[in-house]
């Protein structure tokens, strides 16, 4: 063990020492003949920072592997857990040294730094050669930047807005695309995003400005709009489909509850007033004051899209059982029935369940609706073609009789 020590000083000495020589940037810092011995000491823990995260991380992985294959070997198990233990034991102590480093000397300790110009959108805020990137409403900005740094050109976000309070109260001030102002700290920041494919809410029908000041402009999906003041306020909607590209068609599933729950309607085509009913698309009409949460939607117009319900576990069905049933669906953008669409391919899907779906396409996703409103939106996760999760929503429960009736395909751009 001494031996390794040894040749660990050895090496870190001879980093120092060696004065003529210019090093590769790391973790923000770049060593060089005029750098300190404490820029090396920073280097250095910096370095080797890094390399513990990456070893844990290895660890981490070969030992739940091992746990995995070592069925009932308990021995095994025994030390796969130990090894697991023993690396976040290490990460944890090895991030708790960046704690307290930063607690006595702040912003000396750095995990590599992000490259904001490695982004495509958004904007730099500024302070002297430092940038932080950010690419959506804050609610809170915890620093003074000196200047705004554009990353997106005009045609995808037009301004700003800089509000010298947070929650985007007090004096607003409209920052166009290619001007800077400085931006306080405990001011907020609000996009006006025109990108295709973002979403506009408005607290008023017919896409004006209502008691707020401007509208909600994202380019994500939102869990929750209490986030940015918008819940159960919101009146009309506004989707920007791209000028230059076909294949794609932006839409929305709109959610009364927060985290993607509660009843819901979907439309890839603007919406002036949330209380009518419009068209299937919008079919029935969420309601003024209703939405809470909306999940993003790029559809394909070239590619279809394919699944195929069980009323079995697992996507199983058992072809000696004649009470196990699927039934394929293929691309559609109406509200179907589930028991008519059935039907139609002679299986009677009527007092079955809907218990797991198995995507036939990876770019499918589905949207299910029970028979009391309720809404659960799915897609394919990872290398898992089937989901039997259903059961665990809000849009399954026989014992209060609540089941998937209704079912909308999307053929999703992937």
């Amino acid at each position: 063990m001494k031996k390794y020590l040894i040749l660990l000083f050895l090496f870190i000495f001879q980093k120092t020492y060696a004065l003529e020589n210019e090093y590769d940037s790391f973790g923000g810092r770049t060593i060089s003949d005029a750098s300190t011995l404490g820029d090396y000491i920073l280097y250095y823990f910096n370095f080797f920072l890094v390399i513990a995260a990456g070893a844990a991380f290895i660890i981490i992985i070969f030992a739940g592997i091992n746990y995995l294959i070592s069925g009932d070997n308990f021995t095994k198990r025994l030390i796969a857990k130990k090894m697991i233990f023993n690396a976040l034991t290490g990460l944890l102590i090895a991030l708790g040294s960046v704690a307290i480093l930063n607690t006595i000397s702040p912003g000396n300790t750095v995990i590599p730094e992000l490259n904001s110009q490695d982004y495509s959108e958004g904007i730099n805020l500024m302070k002297g050669d430092n940038k932080t990137w950010v690419n959506d409403n804050v609610t809170k900005v915890t620093k003074n930047y000196d200047s705004i740094g554009w990353i997106s050109p005009s045609e995808d976000l037009s301004a700003i807005y800089v509000f010298e309070t947070p929650d985007y109260t007090g004096f607003s001030q409209e920052v166009f695309n290619g001007s800077s102002v400085s931006v306080p700290e405990n001011s907020s920041i609000w996009f006006l995003w025109n990108k295709p494919g973002s979403y506009i809410l408005y607290d008023s029908v017919d896409f004006k400005k209502g008691n707020k000041d401007i509208p909600l402009s994202s380019t994500k999906d939102k869990t929750s709009l209490a986030v940015d003041l918008f819940d159960n306020i919101t009146r009309s909607i506004k989707i920007n489909q791209s000028k230059n590209d076909s294949t794609k068609e932006y839409g929305l599933i709109l959610f009364t509850e927060e985290r993607f729950e509660g009843t819901c309607v979907w439309s890839f085509n603007d919406i002036s007033d949330l209380s009518i009913d419009k068209d299937p698309e919008n079919y029935l009409a969420i309601g003024l004051d209703q939405l809470s949460s909306v999940k993003r939607i790029i559809g394909s117009t070239e590619k279809g899209a394919q699944i195929t319900i069980y009323n079995r576990a697992n996507c199983q069905n058992l072809e000696h059982d004649e009470s196990s049933k699927k039934c394929t669906i293929n691309t559609t953008k109406t509200n179907i029935n589930i028991i008519e669409e059935c039907l139609n391919q002679q299986v009677d899907f009527s007092g079955e369940e809907v218990v797991s779906i198995n995507f036939d396409s990876d770019n499918a996703g589905v949207l299910l609706k029970a028979n009391n409103g309720n809404c659960q939106y799915f897609e394919k996760k990872g290398v898992n073609t089937c989901i039997s999760l259903i059961k665990y929503g809000n849009i399954y429960d026989p014992k209060k009789d609540i089941l998937p009736e209704q079912l909308t395909l999307f053929s999703l751009n992937k």
